[in-house]
């Protein structure tokens, strides 16, 4: 899993950011109950194989209400266009999939603060829901970053990620509920412009 990241200061106290990450994940296992999925059934001891794949892409622009020359304070809006596919076959089934992008809109709080010359920490929580009537949605995501500056252009970073997507349609392409979380840690390597 990685995740690439860009965030470009103008006019002094403006932000924007930019983030993409995917994730894909299968599995195959046998299952202990009948499973309905689309126009299939899947039945008891069948060896069923699954797919998760998870696209997102995180934009937002933000104000820094606060600034100072070691600290920086500010708020933010901003969206997560998350696209998701899922699949369920077995050896006696053909697989079928089910897809949906959803864009999440969020509002974001941020904070960095220069602890040394070299030393930095960064905060940010993006949070809010959306109801679109065939989407229904909610995201929460914070990370927390200490970041190390050994020369002027370039960062070795250590943080931590938490997101959370729950993710429902309606919609004609997927009728059904996903929860997506994802937390860990997280090493970056960053360079500065």
């Amino acid at each position: 899993l990685g995740v690439l990241t860009v965030r470009v200061h103008f006019l002094d106290r403006w932000q924007f950011e930019a983030e993409y990450f995917r994730h894909e994940r299968d599995n195959e296992r046998r299952v202990t109950r009948t499973i309905d999925w689309g126009n299939a059934t899947l039945p008891i001891e069948a060896a069923v194989r699954s797919s998760f794949d998870l696209e997102d892409t995180r934009m937002s622009f933000g104000y820094s209400f606060y600034k100072t020359k070691d600290k920086e304070v500010g708020l933010g809006l901003g969206a997560h266009v998350t696209r998701f596919e899922a699949s369920l076959s077995s050896e006696r089934r053909e697989g079928q999939a089910a897809a949906e992008t959803a864009p999440l809109p969020f509002l974001t709080v941020y904070a960095r603060f220069a602890l040394t010359d070299r030393w930095l920490l960064n905060i940010r929580v993006d949070r809010l829901s959306l109801d679109t009537g065939d989407i229904d949605g909610e995201v929460f995501s914070s990370g927390t970053e200490f970041v190390y500056q050994p020369w002027r252009h370039f960062n070795i970073a250590l943080g931590y990620r938490d997101i959370n997507y729950q993710i429902s349609s309606t919609g004609e392409d997927w009728n059904g509920k996903a929860q997506i979380q994802q937390s860990g840690a997280m090493l970056m390597f960053t360079s500065t412009f």
